[in-house]
């Protein structure tokens, strides 16, 4: 029986006897795209090109339910080539988060044979990320993730975010790659470094379990307005409920920050406002070389210093209670007592609000009772320059090489404790400060 995959043979080819046709040529198609982002359309992801040149692609992250997204409007209604005025959030939950993603791209005009290849800026504009004001059932959202996108205000009232992320993405790519221009260019119009410019603007949630910038060192951006290099908070945060942390390990704190209670802050520097609500929350905040700004903390402070040069710690602290810095696993009651450790450069002011007789904690296991408005005992690494104050409470023991006429104990109702002003190391006694 024959094979049913049995196939006869091909037939062999006619020579051909004409000479080979010249193939067809066709000239390549124009590259085109479709218009990039359609105002008012409700999407999961959207890309376009900013004013800069640069592609920027936002994305909603997890599954997502019908009708969920986000709209984008650019300046001038634009479709493309314009930076976002507005990113409107709608239907999302916290199983989603929001990405936006820049990547630079070599500028269309290059400078020339013996130039390196000149990028776009390499991060964007968004003037606001908001809620729909059609939507009113949202109320969480996962995180946002922010690459390279400058974000004026995140205006999310009423939504508990999870964590919010700030880098600088390949901005410090471009800058490396575009200033070696710098170096063999003549004209006046040499390339200004661009990584510095990208701050984090304001917020405005429920609550946000934690804001984090992962930033750079720029080299100076020559901005007359915005003379930094480093990646920084700004303008206002607002937050009703708890801010978990707030990370920025090579970043100034330059915002206000307000919320019912932050767990702990650690930033390179702070030269703003920070202010908790609640009174049974503590704050946790080791105090960065560079402090000019204002901490309240309306609840118990666990302060810690830098045993180095703190000549730019100037800042006003002022808290419920107060006491030496610990690891957050170690914060239970019975280190609410812990010693300030205070270098001897240290030029500002703690004050201490709480009133002992109010103000209190029992811890649940030992039944001991903790109570807040009175100094611990305080060690400073050199002389006294600061001032102590607490309307209620008592000062504790105070050591020091020596106590400068600037140095200042106020217990408007309580008592002050021992001042120790160990002898100079030529045998002489440390001068006294002002008590009262």
């Amino acid at each position: 029986m024959r094979s049913p995959f049995f196939r006869r043979s091909a037939r062999p080819a006619r020579r051909q006897t004409r000479g080979l046709r010249t193939p067809l040529q066709i000239d390549p198609l124009e590259a085109r795209r479709l218009l990039a982002v359609t105002p008012g359309q409700v999407v999961t992801s959207a890309n376009y090109t900013d004013a800069d040149g640069d592609s920027v692609a936002i994305s909603v992250t997890g599954p997502v339910s019908q009708g969920a997204g986000f709209t984008v409007e650019l300046a001038g209604k634009a479709t493309d080539n314009a930076d976002a005025t507005s990113i409107d959030l709608t239907g999302l939950t916290l199983n989603n988060g929001l990405r936006i993603v820049v990547t630079p791209n070599a500028l269309t005009t290059q400078p020339g044979t013996g130039f390196a290849t000149m990028y776009s800026a390499g991060y964007t504009n968004v003037f606001e990320i908001t809620k729909a004001k059609t939507d009113t059932a949202m109320t969480s959202l996962g995180g946002i993730q922010l690459s390279a996108a400058i974000v004026n205000s995140t205006k999310l009232t009423g939504v508990a975010i999870g964590n919010i992320t700030l880098d600088a993405g390949q901005a410090p790519y471009v800058d490396r790659i575009n200033t070696q221009n710098n170096q063999q260019a003549t004209d006046s119009t040499m390339y200004n470094p661009v990584t510095g410019l990208i701050h984090l603007g304001g917020i405005v949630a429920a609550s946000v379990d934690s804001i984090v910038i992962d930033g750079a060192i720029s080299a100076k951006t020559n901005n007359p307005h915005d003379l930094t290099t480093t990646n920084d908070f700004r303008s206002v945060i607002e937050v009703a409920g708890e801010i978990g942390s707030i990370v920025g390990l090579r970043s100034n704190l330059r915002a206000s920050v307000h919320a019912d209670s932050i767990g702990s802050i650690r930033v390179a520097a702070i030269s703003g406002e920070i202010t908790t609500r609640n009174k049974a929350e503590a704050l946790a905040i080791n105090l960065p070389s560079a402090f000019s700004g204002f901490i309240n903390s309306a609840g118990h402070l666990h302060l810690g210093f830098p045993m180095g040069d703190a000549s730019k710690i100037t800042g006003q602290i002022n808290a419920l209670g107060i006491s030496g810095n610990v690891k957050e696993e170690f914060r239970g009651l019975e280190r609410f007592t812990d010693p300030l450790y205070i270098p001897g450069t240290y030029a500002g002011s703690i004050s201490i609000s709480g009133n002992p007789a109010e103000d209190f904690r029992v811890d649940p296991v030992s039944g001991e009772v903790v109570r807040e408005g009175s100094f611990p005992d305080v060690f400073v690494d050199g002389p006294a320059l600061f001032g102590l104050r607490t309307d209620h409470g008592n000062i504790g023991k105070v050591s020091a090489d020596s106590f400068a006429p600037t140095f200042l104990a106020e217990a408007d109702e309580g008592s002050i404790g021992i001042i120790d002003g160990r002898p100079d190391e030529f045998g002489i006694d440390a001068g006294q400060g002002v008590f009262a």
